[in-house]
């Protein structure tokens, strides 16, 4: 069924006052995660990394292959945060060498063997963009598709944390009653992918020095792709509301 029935736990400690709880499962797996010290996102990358490198090796992931995957997680079965014009932009993702996912319809084997040779994600604020963790790419980029007024800065700092280059894309609420789902423009979408690119071309060392100095750049419906409403570049820190 995928269910894990814990029977069991106890709390080890690791570094300072850094922990760990280990949960016993029938199966005999272990399910590992920090103790919470302060806002979710603020985890120990010591212990995230760790995590993954034990899911990685229990799954027998395959960590010479080169990372070529490139991502677009779907929240197209989820209430909220979907993207109203997904069908639109897969065409535009495909021409970028993406493939769709929707992380609820995997096992979890098959989401650690995937994102671990994942270079590129995109995908709307969700928890399938949690998945980063496993990939082993140190240039990986992550873009966040969200809302104009959700900024909330967990997938931020987790990119941070783990080394990753991160960016944003902005949309407006779509304005349905009770949720917030969202409707990506395709050229704000296509400029942030062609920022990927470079990055990527970057990262291997197929382009021109300028061209890699240049700081990725949010993108947003004001079509001032530099700056938030706000006036505070999103891909250099997390809000502090």
């Amino acid at each position: 069924s995928g269910i894990i029935q814990v029977s069991d736990y106890s709390l080890q400690e690791q570094t300072g006052s850094q922990f760990i709880y280990q949960l016993y499962a029938d199966s005999k797996d272990r399910l590992w995660f920090a103790t919470p010290i302060g806002h979710t996102s603020l985890g120990s990358a010591t212990v995230i990394r760790r995590v993954a490198d034990r899911l990685r090796r229990h799954y027998a992931v395959d960590t010479a292959q080169p990372a070529k995957h490139r991502i677009f997680i779907s929240r197209r079965n989820a209430a909220t945060r979907r993207i109203l014009n997904e069908d639109e932009l897969e065409g535009l993702l495909q021409q970028h060498g993406f493939e769709t996912l929707t992380c609820e319809e995997m096992t979890l084997r098959a989401q650690v063997e995937v994102f671990a040779g994942a270079r590129a994600i995109v995908g709307p604020h969700g928890a399938g963009l949690v998945n980063m963790i496993y990939s082993r790419y140190p240039q990986t980029s992550v873009l966040e598709l969200t809302d104009q007024g959700r900024t909330v800065p967990c997938y931020l700092v987790l990119a941070r944390q783990l080394g990753f280059r991160f960016n944003r894309v902005f949309s407006h609420q779509s304005g349905a009653a009770g949720t917030d789902d969202m409707r990506i423009e395709p050229e704000q979408l296509e400029r942030a992918l062609a920022d990927q690119g470079r990055h990527e071309e970057c990262a291997s060392g197929r382009a021109a020095m300028p061209v890699c100095r240049q700081a990725p750049s949010p993108v947003t419906p004001s079509q001032r792709p530099e700056t938030r409403s706000n006036g505070r570049a999103a891909h250099l820190r997390p809000s502090s509301r």
